[in-house]
């Protein structure tokens, strides 16, 4: 049912989605200290086009100091959100989850959805650095560099690069993977 108020209409069932939607987010934030997102390749979500991931509050807290910094310039947001969509896409076919780099070299999961057999989109998580591999400073002040930031906002970037949290390969592989499996279920029984 949808109301209408003026030129406001809204479907109060997508609020309630959507506030569903954000706890389950939550709820992985709080248990895994990890930001998650829900990425729509195909799946039109009320208040939500399929250009744009969808991040809790809780969830946007844990960012790490460096992904804040770089998603607050345009240029960088605009860089990011491709890089999600591009590596939730890539989350088709990999039912135990895919680690995948970004364009700086910080790792994430995805973990694809599927409704009715069909892929939908993915949750991805993480923003880690992985033990054992070194994000090329050098590569990643080039990459910075290329959006078009200042060579103060890139140092600064760089130096909060440094202080990303690492994991070890084995923690997306066990508790996390456990974590966002739980979810993925959940969010596939409110999106059908």
């Amino acid at each position: 049912m949808t109301e209408q108020f003026s030129d406001f209409s809204y479907d109060p069932s997508s609020i309630v989605e959507e506030r569903l939607i954000n706890l389950i987010l939550d709820r992985f934030s709080i248990d895994t200290s990890m930001p998650i997102g829900l990425f729509p390749i195909d799946l039109p979500l009320a208040n939500h086009g399929t250009d744009t991931g969808i991040f809790s509050m809780v969830s946007k807290d844990q960012f790490s100091k460096f992904c804040s910094v770089l998603r607050s310039t345009p240029q960088g947001k605009e860089k990011c959100d491709a890089d999600h969509f591009k590596r939730a896409k890539n989350a088709n076919g990999h039912n135990n989850g895919i680690l995948q780099p970004c364009y700086i070299g910080l790792y994430n999961i995805g973990f694809p959805l599927y409704i009715d057999g069909e892929f939908v989109g993915a949750l991805l998580a993480g923003q880690r650095k992985m033990e054992k591999t070194d994000v090329n400073k050098e590569e990643a002040s080039n990459k910075l560099l290329t959006l078009g930031l200042s060579d103060f906002t890139v140092k600064n970037l760089l130096e909060l690069l440094e202080e990303v949290p690492t994991v070890k390969k084995e923690q997306f592989h066990t508790n996390i993977f456990t974590e966002i499996k739980e979810i993925s279920e959940s969010l596939i029984h409110i999106l059908h």
